[in-house]
């Protein structure tokens, strides 16, 4: 986008997809490389986000839809590596965002987090992510009775929770997936399925934002 030589020349607009080969590509691999890059991609079962909180907010993928933080510290994960998990503090200035995105908004979707409560809600119910929340998509939420509960909105809005002996506990770490296929809403507790419901159709698209901890809406 400018000449580093003189430091000028600069240039106004967008730049992708920069690629640089050891080599004189033939007339047929040019054309094939602009065939390739000028179809979009279709996205079919693939990892759309990804936060490992490694130090950072960064996505993980290829979309780099990095998230921001309010009132957050980077805390220990359940490995014991410091500054790779975050912690947030349970009131309305701690937040993790990352912006709506077309890679999110999928007919199907699954959702997987490890999660460490300090302490379970006292009443009503907390939010572990939300994207949409469960006016527009999907959330992800924690009640006062420990069962996670997958709410999502496809023909109609549907919930339910991980059942009976299926808690998490306060000061453990917990593996959570949640699958909306279509069919099926699905939950898993540290790899075990543990519930399932009837749920047709695809998920309804949102404008929102993904909120982490918190509901953006």
């Amino acid at each position: 986008g400018y000449d580093p030589i003189s430091n000028d020349f600069s240039f106004d607009g967008a730049i992708d997809e920069v690629m640089i080969f050891d080599g004189a590509l033939s007339a047929t691999e040019i054309a094939a490389l602009y065939a390739a890059q000028s179809t979009a991609p279709v996205i079919s079962d693939q990892l759309v986000a990804s936060y490992d909180f490694g130090g950072g907010l960064s996505d993980g993928t290829n979309f780099g839809n990095d998230a921001s933080a309010s009132n957050v510290n980077f805390t220990t994960d359940r490995h014991g590596f410091g500054n790779s998990a975050v912690n947030l503090l349970g009131d309305s200035s701690s937040t993790i965002t990352a912006a709506n995105s077309a890679q999110l908004n999928s007919d199907f979707t699954s959702v997987a987090l490890w999660v460490k409560a300090n302490t379970l809600p006292a009443q009503g119910e907390v939010f572990l992510a939300s994207f949409g929340g469960w006016q527009n998509r999907w959330k992800i939420s924690l009640p006062s009775h420990g069962k996670p509960v997958w709410t999502t909105n496809a023909t109609a809005i549907s919930d339910m929770d991980s059942g009976d002996g299926n808690v998490l506990t306060a000061g453990t770490w917990a593996h959570l997936a949640f699958v909306h296929d279509g069919v099926n809403d699905i939950i898993y507790l540290n790899g075990v399925q543990v519930a399932e419901k009837a749920v047709a159709g695809p998920l309804n698209a949102t404008t929102a934002s993904l909120g982490l901890g918190y509901n953006p809406i």
